[in-house]
Parts: structure tokens; sequence; C-alpha cells
């Protein structure tokens, strides 16, 4: 059973969205919260799959929210809901690693599918005798969305890609471009 965890404000919109997405045939379940704190208290509480976020609430948003999970689930793939514009969530997002954005109003149809690729690109595991060089290729060859970590010896980072392309990086203190030339 994959758990997905949607957060949103608006009674009306969770309850709509959490009836919409849950799915007995697939496996799919559906906890809600209704701002940043409730989301977080349900991540310690239980195991989720997948969080779908709005972006603005009162309390603790979903920038907050969203900064939380990169830094105590890292792996945890992330769906925001936003009316606000491109530039402005660009700005306020910066390197906050690999998510997928649905602009308001969307189709839930969009967001169901969107949903079944993240889960479906759930895979854990380890690459050794593999070049970085290659192994990047393959992710933007085959437009893959993921967090990669990255260890040699003691150092580690981790790299954020979104489609095959490069969102953000972090290794140390170091963040961005500065991280993803150091890894």
């Amino acid at each position: 059973m994959k758990k997905i965890l949607l957060v949103d404000d608006e009674p009306a919109v969770l309850f709509a969205l959490s009836e919409a997405l849950v799915d007995r045939r697939r496996g799919i379940q559906v906890v809600t919260a209704t701002d940043g704190r409730e989301a977080m208290a349900v991540l310690e509480a239980q195991p989720v799959h997948l969080v779908v976020t709005d972006l603005r609430m009162p309390d603790v948003d979903g920038f907050e929210l969203l900064a939380h999970l990169r830094r105590n689930h890292p792996g945890l793939p992330v769906i925001l809901m936003t009316a606000l514009g491109t530039a402005e969530m660009t700005s306020r997002l910066g390197s906050a690693g690999a998510f997928e954005c649905l602009s308001k109003p969307f189709d839930v149809a969009v967001l169901k599918r969107k949903i079944q690729d993240m889960l479906a690109q759930r895979v854990r595991g380890r690459v050794e005798n593999i070049s970085l060089s290659s192994f990047l290729q393959l992710l933007e060859i085959e437009r893959k969305t993921c967090t990669l970590h990255v260890t040699a010896g003691e150092r580690a980072g981790r790299l954020f890609f979104r489609t095959g392309k490069l969102v953000a990086a972090e290794t140390g203190d170091l963040t961005g471009s500065d991280a993803a030339l150091e890894i």
C-alpha cells in the first residue's frame, strides 16, 4: 500500500482531492494535513511515500514544509500545488531539490499521472563501477526525476534531477552549481 500525504489549508480542496486520489485497486491510500506543522507530525508518526502540498498556507507554509522534507526526508518525492507566478516560485524555491509543480487550477487527471510516475520511479539501489558522467547521461536520456546520492570515500553529496535536468545540488556547505562541480 502506497501512502500519499496531501497538504492544503482549504477543507473543500483537501476533501475533493483526497477522494479523487484514493485508489484501492492500485493500493493508493491518502492521509491529509491542513498545514505544514500538521504534515510534519504525520511524517513523524507514519511512513509516507509521496507528498502533495500547497505552497500558500497559514502558519507553516509549503516552503517551510519543503525545507523540512529536504532536511529530514531527502528522498521523498514531492508535488507542489501553487497559484504563484513562475518567477516568484523560482526565486523562493532556489535549490530546493527535485520536485514536480502544478499551477492552480489543474486537471486532477494530470495530478494522478504525476503521482503514478513518481511512485513508479521510487527505486532505491546502488550503482558501482560506472562513471558518474555516464550515469548522468543516462538520467538525461531517460528524462528521470530523482535524487542521486553520490559518495566517494568519506565525502558525500546529492544531485537533484527533474526530467533529466540537474536542478539543484548540495555537498557539505556548498549548494547549487558550486556543489555540482565539487561532486
